[in-house]
């Protein structure tokens, strides 16, 4: 029987874009490998670096993704919200994250075991190719705001001159 939290957090992924219709053992393995999380308002989640084990489900509050311009000067890339999706570094050898991901507001959120679903992923290719096609989807849209954002400030250069 599952506890009150498991029962919580196989109900989230069960509703969540990312998680909806895939496999209910591999939902489950999810719920299984999973926890609810908190952060305060500039804790860092993680760092540009580090192992790159986890990977969270915003379930309240706003996380910035981030990266240094110059030793100094850090960049906000993208602000993250409700259901959204942060780190894909997990995916990817040598898993290391690629940015710096900072809570801006008290976060709740779930932290999934990522070297867990790594195994379970190569153990039942279908459905790792399931997983990594639906996460493909969210890089995508985020280099393709990137990109926007990318051509809105260089358009206001231009008009700047």
């Amino acid at each position: 029987m599952l506890s009150k939290g498991e029962q919580e957090i196989l109900t989230v992924l069960s509703n969540h874009p990312l998680f909806q219709n895939l496999d209910e053992e591999l939902l489950q393995f999810l719920a299984d490998h999973s926890q609810v999380c908190w952060f305060e308002p500039g804790h860092l989640i993680f760092r540009e670096g580090d192992e790159a084990g986890t990977f969270y489900l915003i379930q309240s509050g706003q996380v910035a993704l981030e990266f240094f311009l110059t030793e100094n000067a850090l960049y906000t890339l993208e602000t993250l919200g409700e259901g959204d999706i942060v780190g894909w570094s997990w995916l990817f050898p040598p898993f290391r994250w690629h940015l710096n991901a900072r809570a801006l507001t008290r976060v709740q959120a779930i932290a999934f075991d990522a070297a867990a679903l790594r195994q379970r992923m190569e153990a039942d290719p279908a459905q790792g190719m399931k997983l990594v096609q639906r996460f493909s989807r969210i890089i995508f849209q985020r280099l393709q705001a990137a990109r926007q954002r990318l051509a809105q400030t260089a358009g206001r250069k231009e008009q700047s001159r």
